[in-house]
């Protein structure tokens, strides 16, 4: 009976075997997707940073609640968060 048992379970493994092939390679696309939108996303954000002014950078940084103040030698800032 035990024979009989595992010769099923066998089999079963078999017959899923391509199911399981198809899950993972879909698994594997799906984390590959993921992975090149990061890469896009942050070669956006890379250009983005560059192209703006300096003032619409204090802009945004005012949003997240961090104010920047230039020193007196206009060489140096001070950065302070809220």
């Amino acid at each position: 009976m035990k024979l009989l048992i595992k010769t099923f379970d066998i089999l079963d493994y078999f017959l899923r075997g391509p199911q399981e092939i198809d899950r993972l390679k879909e698994i594997m696309q799906i984390r590959i997707r993921g992975e090149e939108t990061i890469q896009l996303l942050e070669s956006l954000r890379e250009t983005n940073l560059e192209k703006v002014s300096f003032t619409e950078k204090n802009q945004l940084l005012a949003k997240l609640g961090i104010k920047v103040y230039p020193s007196g030698d206009s060489n140096n800032l001070k950065i302070t968060q809220l």
